[in-house]
Formats: structure tokens, sequence, C-alpha cells
């Protein structure tokens, strides 16, 4: 029995055996739709191009869902378009992931699975406004944006230990919360997105100095007053980063091979 839904975005303009980017939605793990990201789908299939999917995984809370159950959703997805790239024309060597939010932070856990299982990496893991770790007070952009906190004053009614089942004691998988993970080399090229008014943003940052200590390929965006997952708002600013996105993602495509090079 399937548990999850995909959206196909296909541009008219895309190449043959064209690259697909899976998109994972935000929503705090117990919230959101693949409708939260459709303008930044659209814009991504037209801009690289590229068949972008969104996923709409199991959402925690609802029905006794919990870890691991959205990410076995979100990898049930991408092993499905990896198998079945041939069908609308893509390309299996080539696919790519995009989460926002609790969507960056599934993005960057299937990452880790697939690492482990000994398979090929995504081309490019864009990870925007994530979390890493489930100890975001100890971070000081939580002190710094007290303000703008998210989630209720008792931790164990909070989006993470929903998304979790309930803290029982135990460390977390870090397939749950990449922080927790000792050894994150061996990952393919990432892209962090950061918003400077954000309480998570320590996380994130934190987390991509281990990726480039490690030596994995990453690239970091720090977007300047701008608030946790604003590329979800219309506005220059989200143009200029899914433009950003889409350059990233054509050159670990190899779609940018024919530029001329002064």
């Amino acid at each position: 029995m399937l548990h999850y839904i995909l959206q196909f975005i296909i541009p008219k303009n895309r190449p043959k055996k064209s690259p697909i980017i899976l998109d994972i939605h935000g929503g705090g793990f117990v919230a959101g739709s693949i409708d939260l990201d459709n303008t930044r789908c659209i814009a991504l299939a037209e801009a690289v191009p590229a068949v972008v999917v969104a996923v709409e995984y199991r959402l925690s809370g609802k029905n006794g869902v919990a870890f691991p159950q959205p990410l076995e959703d979100c990898y049930a997805a991408y092993d499905f378009l990896r198998k079945n790239a041939d069908e609308f024309g893509a390309d299996p060597d080539k696919i790519g992931l995009h989460g926002s939010s609790a969507g960056g932070t599934l993005a960057e856990g299937l990452a880790l699975y697939i690492r482990d299982k000994g398979l090929k990496q995504p081309a490019l893991t864009v990870l925007n406004c994530p979390t890493f770790d489930t100890a975001i007070e100890e971070t000081f952009s939580f002190h710094q944006m007290i303000d703008l906190k998210m989630g209720p004053e008792q931790k164990s009614l909070g989006a993470e230990a929903t998304f979790l089942g309930g803290y029982n004691g135990h460390q977390p998988s870090y397939y749950a919360f990449p922080n927790l993970c000792h050894d994150v080399g061996g990952l393919g090229a990432t892209m962090i997105i950061m918003a400077e008014y954000d309480t998570l943003r320590d996380t994130a940052y934190h987390y991509s100095q281990r990726l480039l200590n490690a030596g994995v390929p990453c690239e970091v965006l720090l977007a300047g007053r701008m608030a946790h997952t604003f590329t979800s708002t219309p506005h220059p600013y989200t143009d200029f980063v899914h433009e950003y996105m889409a350059w990233s993602f054509k050159r670990e495509f190899g779609m940018l091979d024919d530029l001329k090079k002064d």
C-alpha cells in the first residue's frame, strides 16, 4: 500500500533525459502539504529545466504516524523516481533533492540514508531553512530571536517530539536529526540556505561547518534580514534565491558544460 502522493511538474522546454528534483515540503513535520511549494517547484522546473516532483508524505501526529514513516515515504518516492525515470523521459543518474524547513531535515536524513545503503548520492541536496538538531535552545540564534520562537513551552508537546513519537530517553536516529550523526563524510554536494532572523539559523550554520570540515562540497547562503521559510513568500529576493538554486542544480547536473569560457 502506498502512503505517499507524487505531484509532477514537467516543463515544455526540458531536454531529453532531463534531470529530476524531488521536493519535500515543510510544516514542522505535523502540517503542510505539497501546495506550500508549488511556486518554487514551477520556478525550478522552468529555470533548470527539470522534472520537479513534490512528495506528499505522511504527517506526524496523525493516525499514530511518527518517525521513521515520513522518511520512509520520502525514500520510497526517491526510489520510485530512480527506478522509473525512463517512463517520463528523465535521467535516473541526475536526481536532486530540495527540502524546506522540516522538509530540509527530511531531505538530509534521506541523503544520509541513501549514503548508508551504498547508493549513489543525489546530485545536489538543497536544504532550505532546515533544522538538524533537537537542542535548538542551546543555540545563540534561538536566544537572539527569542520573540520568534516556534512551538509550545512543553517540549514533549512540540513538533520534534511529535515527529519522534515522543521522547523516551534514547538518542534519536540521525536520520531524524542529522547533526546527531557522528560522521557526515561521504555525502554529495549540498546547499544550505539560512535566514538571518530565524531561531533555527545556527543549527544549519553549525551543520554546514561540519560538512565542510568533512570534505563535503557545500555552499552556504545566509539571507540577510529574512525570516524562516522566506522563500515561500512572493518577493524579488525569493526569485533571486530560486534562480541561485537553479544555477546550482544546473552545475551539479552537468548542464553548464557548454557555456563559453573566457
